[in-house]
Formats: structure tokens, C-alpha cells, sequence
């Protein structure tokens, strides 16, 4: 039940497909591209792309992706119920293994971007434009200083609706957060329900041949409801993390955010063949925080060590989360990974926005977990690990009183 309300509440669409077959989705697709969940159960999924060649291509991009157990992501033209095309971001995990699969399912996300798309787009031409009539012009400068003038005016209104548009990033990547723990979710999902459904046949199995007996029954039905509640408490732990609500601040035990966080991200970890250790503060050790906002800053600096390390093959992945008090009255939680660290010559480079040293992606991560923790009164360091990657700090003043 609380799955649902989670998977009809999103602020993403979110839709499965079999065989690229939709199979079901979320009322905001709706929103996305215009058609009900009605109109799209049981569907090709050809109908939202632009032309066959989009869609045969999408297919190639997608399955490549998927065979090597990876996320497929990217943007592109997508076309709504009134054919209109849009651009739209999109990612895509497959439930299950792909490669030898004859039912190939996979839960994708939408959000609709349109409007910054275009935006972009705009900035891009302007800017060109800029460029080219500054430069036709340098010969004949003095005589058309008037016209300079107002092109630099025509600039600074364009680096102000950058700016606009950099907090819009800022805003999507908060979407985007959301939009990879249904993700995640859909993967950590799948052994309970499995098993659960597995029990369930089982004891029905039992029933219909006549040979059940009340002790094999019971055990059956003990490890079915055993799977409920573990896919249940996903299920909370996800909600708890998504549920949208003002900023608060409260005295939180450091230790059972850390807790919280691994818990997000076991699944993703074991997926790219990575160890992720934790290690505790010594007793509680309380703290005035935000709990979601530094969930989120935890999660994007461990997601980011896991990627870091994609390429490693001389040494085990390993991402170590650790935690202790210090001497100034302040907790450090420490984010040490074994990948390739990060070149010195960049550490001031790392929190600012649009740097980013990934071949996808805006840049913005970082940056935001910056400002997140200065809201705090805390600041994140950077340097080198013990395990030979890279190392962030998160500093946090110690509270005591709300």
C-alpha cells in the first residue's frame, strides 16, 4: 500500500514496460505526455517517440546499457498525445537480468525539460550571436561604440537568466535525487517480493497435491511474511527519505543518520561490486540537523565514490563511511574510497557549479552539498584517503539544544 502511494505520488512519471510494452505507470505520466494510465496500459512504447528511427535507435541505446547491468540514462526529443515533441530526461533499470531474459522487464523514469532545454538553447544562441557581432565589429569599434554598449546590456540580461537558470538546475537535481531512489528501489525490491511469491507458490503447490502438511505450511507462510515486512521497511525507508516537508531542524544521533544512509545504498553498492563499510561514533552523539538534507549530501558523496571507482581493477572497491568527535567541539564524517582520487589541482575547482569530471551530468552535486552544509554551519574538505582515493570531510558543529 504504501508503495503505491509512493509510485502514484511521485513528481516524476514512472512507467514499466515488458518487451517494450507498457505494462503500467503512474498517473503523472499524464503530466508528462498527455495520455491516462489507461490509455497507455498495454501499449508499444513507439507511440512516444518522434519517428521509427528514434525508436529503434532508443532500443540499441537502452539494451546495450541494460545487458551490462548499468542504468541507461540521457535526454532526448520524446512526442506527446497531441505529437508534439518535447524534450524529456529519461533513465531506465532493468528488473532482473537482461541478457538471457525472454521478458525483458524495466521501470523507467520521466521528467519533463522542456522549458529549461529551451532555455538552454536560447543562451546557447544569444551568446553566439554575441560573439559573432563583437567580433564582425573590432575593426570598426570606435564607430560603433554606441552598438557595444547595448550588446553588453544584451549580456548582462543573459548572464542574469543564467543565474535563474542555475537555481532551476539546482531545484531538478533535488527531482533527480528522487528519481534514482524509485530506482533503486524497483532493484531493492525484488529478492523479497521474489521470495515472498516464491513461499506463496509453494504452499499453494502443497495444498493442490494433497501432501501439505500444517508444519511445511506454516514454515512457508512464516518466510512469505518474513519477505512483506522486509520489502515493507524499503518501502518506509524510501518514504521517509522523499516526503516533502520544510526544512527542520532537530537534535538527530549521528549514528542512526549514518545508519540510514548505508541502508540507501547497500543495493547500489552490491550491484557495482563494491564494499561499503561503516564505521559508528562511540555513543550517541547528538546532533542538530536537518536529517533529509544531510541524508542527501551523505548519499550523493557515497554515490559519487561508487562511480568513481567503475574503472578500478588493480585493487577491491572499497567506500568506508566513518564518523568521530573532535576536539573543537564539531563531528567530521569521513567519505574514503580506493578509486583514482581526485588531481590536486582541482580541489578548489570540485564545489563549484557546473565542474564536474563525469562524461553525463550537469555538475551541480557538489555544489549543492556545499550549500547544504554551510545552512548547517559546517563546511566539507577534501583530500586523500587512506585507501589511496579520494577523501571528504563533512564538518558539523555538535548541538545540544534545539
Amino acid at each position: 500500500m504504501e508503495y503505491k502511494t509512493i509510485f502514484n505520488n511521485a513528481f516524476v512519471g514512472i512507467a514499466f514496460t515488458r518487451n517494450r510494452v507498457i505494462t503500467g505507470c503512474n498517473s503523472h505520466c499524464e503530466a508528462v505526455f498527455g495520455y491516462s494510465p489507461k490509455e497507455l496500459d498495454g501499449v508499444s512504447t513507439r507511440i512516444l517517440f518522434p519517428t521509427i528511427t528514434d525508436y529503434k535507435f532508443a532500443r540499441k541505446a537502452a539494451y546495450t546499457a541494460l545487458q551490462k547491468n548499468r542504468v541507461f540514462e540521457g535526454e532526448g526529443l520524446m512526442r506527446n498525445k497531441s505529437g508534439e515533441h518535447f524534450w524529456c530526461a529519461f533513465s531506465g533499470t532493468a528488473i532482473g537480468q537482461v541478457a538471457a531474459a525472454k521478458k525483458i522487464d524495466i521501470v523507467w523514469i520521466f521528467q519533463d525539460i522542456n522549458e529549461r532545454k529551451l532555455a538552454e538553447l536560447a543562451l546557447s544562441r544569444a551568446q553566439q550571436e554575441l560573439e559573432t557581432r563583437v567580433e564582425q565589429r573590432t575593426a570598426t569599434l570606435a564607430a560603433e561604440n554606441h552598438m557595444l554598449q547595448s550588446e553588453m546590456q544584451a549580456r548582462r540580461r543573459t548572464e542574469e537568466k543564467h543565474r535563474e537558470q542555475q537555481a532551476e538546475l539546482t531545484r531538478m537535481a533535488r527531482i533527480n535525487t528522487a528519481g534514482e531512489m524509485v530506482s533503486s528501489l524497483a532493484h531493492e525490491l525484488g529478492q523479497p517480493l521474489a521470495s515472498m511469491l516464491n513461499y506463496a507458490h509453494g504452499c499453494l503447490l502443497r495444498l493442490a497435491t494433497g501432501n501439505a502438511t500444517p508444519e511445511e505450511l506454516k514454515h512457508g507462510l512464516v518466510q512469505a511474511v518474513r519477505n512483506a515486512e522486509q520489502a515493507g521497511e524499503i518501502v518506509r525507508r524510501v518514504r521517509r527519505f522523499m516526503h516533502k516537508r520544510p526544512p527542520e531542524k532537530r537534535l538527530y544521533d549521528i549514528n542512526q543518520v549514518l545508519d540510514e544512509v548505508t541502508g540507501f545504498l547497500e543495493a547500489e553498492a552490491r550491484r557495482q561490486q563494491v564494499t561499503l563499510r561503516i564505521r559508528r561514533a562511540d555513543g550517541p552523539l547528538k546532533i542538530m540537523i536537518d536529517r533529509v538534507e544531510i541524508q542527501q549530501v551523505l548519499v550523493n558523496l557515497i554515490k559519487n565514490a561508487i562511480e568513481a571507482m567503475a574503472e578500478t581493477t588493480d585493487r577491491p572497491k572499497t567506500v568506508e563511511l566513518s564518523c568521530l568527535k573532535s576536539a573543537q567541539n564539531t563531528i567530521v564524517i569521513a567519505i574514503a574510497d580506493s578509486g583514482p582520487g581526485i588531481p590536486q589541482y582541482l580541489h578548489n575547482s570540485v564545489f563549484e557549479p557546473f565542474f564536474t569530471t563525469k562524461d553525463k551530468g550537469m555538475g551541480f552535486g557538489l555544489a549543492i552539498c556545499g550549500s547544504l552544509i554551510e545552512t548547517h554551519g559546517g563546511k566539507i574538505q577534501l583530500g586523500e584517503s587512506w585507501l589511496g582515493g579520494a577523501l571528504f570531510e563533512v564538518i558539523l558543529p555538535l548541538g545540544e539544544t534545539p
